[in-house]
């Protein structure tokens, strides 16, 4: 099973922020937006993929053969969703 780490940057603001929102509401919030994500495979580089390249790039993992590895799991998880 390969293991892939991996970290979203998203919008954000005073009133849009998970310190006042659940993880649910903040997702599903209409101001909600990926900048992009940080993917690093196995031992290798991580590379970034802006807004644009970030659907691209998460099709082509295979989700089943994966072990996802992120700081927030509760919050990339659900992004992934």
């Amino acid at each position: 099973m390969q293991k892939i780490y991996l970290d979203f940057e998203t919008y954000y603001d005073t009133q849009v922020t998970l310190s006042k929102m659940s993880t649910v509401q903040y997702i599903n919030n209409e101001q909600f937006k990926v900048w992009g994500v940080g993917i690093k495979v196995e031992d290798g580089e991580t590379e970034w993929y802006n807004e644009c390249d970030t659907p691209a790039i998460l099709e082509q993992i295979d989700w089943d053969n994966v072990a996802l590895v992120c700081h927030n799991t509760l919050f990339d998880a659900y992004i992934l969703t």
